[in-house]
Formats: structure tokens, sequence, C-alpha cells
């Protein structure tokens, strides 16, 4: 999926459509505010998602959790580069113990896929 977003310029064109459209409709001034609550709005609906998901799948092996995790881990972090935010990506630019958000959350959520497969093939 990460290929083909890449290959067909996926964010590219969601950027321009939506920079075209908060220009036509007269809130580009504004789109910060709208961009905070975008954000906002994902954060939350990814946490509820990956609750629940995890909670009401009780039966569901560790390393299938795992990879549920790490697929929306990887999800959230594409649709925040799709959204294309200074203030996203100068976020992303940050660091934790020396490592930057930005190869925190892609790497780290395709790992986690990668580390739930072998799990799984090794039960």
């Amino acid at each position: 999926m990460l290929g083909i977003n890449k290959q067909l310029g996926i964010q590219s064109l969601f950027t321009e459509l939506s920079r075209a459209l908060a220009k036509e409709q007269g809130w580009y001034g504004d789109r910060r505010f709208v961009q905070k609550i975008f954000v906002e709005m994902l954060a939350v609906l990814f946490a509820v998602n990956l609750a629940a998901g995890l909670t009401t799948r009780g039966h569901l092996a560790h390393s299938i959790k795992l990879a549920i995790a790490g697929f929306g881990m990887t999800l959230a972090f594409v649709i925040l580069r799709t959204a294309s935010f200074h203030h996203v990506d100068v976020f992303l630019q940050r660091s934790m113990m020396g490592a930057k958000w930005n190869l925190i959350f892609e790497p780290g959520g395709i790992s986690m896929c990668g580390a739930a497969a072998l799990i799984y093939a090794k039960r």
C-alpha cells in the first residue's frame, strides 16, 4: 500500500486538492485551526479504533494484535504526512532520546508488522 501510494503520488494529490479547496472556499487563511482539528480527530480516531480492536478481539493471537497496532501506527503516520502540515513536519523532525519522531513512527509501525509476522510464523 505504501509503495502504491508513493508511485501514484496520492499524498501530493490530496495536499494540492485540499489547498485548492481551502482557497476556493475562503478558509485558507484559517487553515492552521482546521489542520489542528484534523490532527486531533485523527489521534482520537486512531486511539479509539486501536483500543477497540485490541480489546474486543481478545481471541486473537498477540502477534495479530501487534500487527494491527503496527498497521495502525503506519497508517496514522501516512495520513499525517499526507496532510503535510508545517507544524506536524516540525514535530516529526524533533527527536526523543536521539531518534527523530519521523524515524520512530514510520519504521516503527512497519517493524511492528514485521515482528508480528515472525512471531506468527514461529507459532
